[in-house]
């Protein structure tokens, strides 16, 4: 019969536990609910935020934001990572905007996306800055990682490139 409680897993539930008698003595030396509620205190808040009846729709909504900025950052990483993947000069034409998003800190941008977009579309405009560069370095990685043997097969036979961006690379980057 295998053991239900591995070792693994009591190492983890004792530094859980661990952790959450930390944050219990911290929050006593304090004696303030407002700089560090105590863990039953923020149990207890977490489950009437989750039980209020506004609560999932509003999550559903932005959870819903995140996504259409995921679908965006996609889009917009396709249409420069392709090119820039295949071509150096356009690596070289984008990179500094890439450096730029990943360097300037988002909370820095966001008041500006507030006055800009207004607060509905400030979730967008955020996953938008945050998964936008990192998804475009990861397709220009795939694109410049194709098998060169494939690719080769295929100037051999006469294959247009953009039928081999389409046919080979885009399918090895997935």
């Amino acid at each position: 019969m295998k053991h239900f409680i591995s070792k693994n897993r009591l190492i983890s539930l004792s530094a859980v536990l661990l952790l959450l008698l930390i944050w219990k003595v911290i929050s006593l030396i304090y004696g303030s609910e407002q700089i560090l509620p105590s863990p039953e205190k923020t149990l207890v808040t977490v489950i009437k935020v989750f039980t209020r009846p506004d609560f999932w729709p509003s999550m559903l909504i932005t959870i819903g934001r995140g996504l259409i900025g995921f679908a965006v950052s996609i889009v917009l990483a396709l249409l420069t990572g392709i090119p820039a993947g295949r071509k150096h000069t356009i690596f070289l034409m984008i990179n500094p905007l890439l450096v730029t998003i990943r360097s300037t800190p988002v909370i820095s941008l966001i008041l500006l996306a507030v006055i800009w977009f207004g607060n509905n579309w400030v979730p967008v405009f955020i996953a938008i800055l945050t998964m936008y560069p990192v998804i475009t370095l990861n397709i220009i990685e795939g694109i410049k990682n194709v098998d060169p043997g494939l690719v080769e097969m295929g100037k051999i036979y006469g294959i247009p490139a953009n039928r081999i961006t389409r046919e080979i690379a885009i399918p090895s980057i997935l």
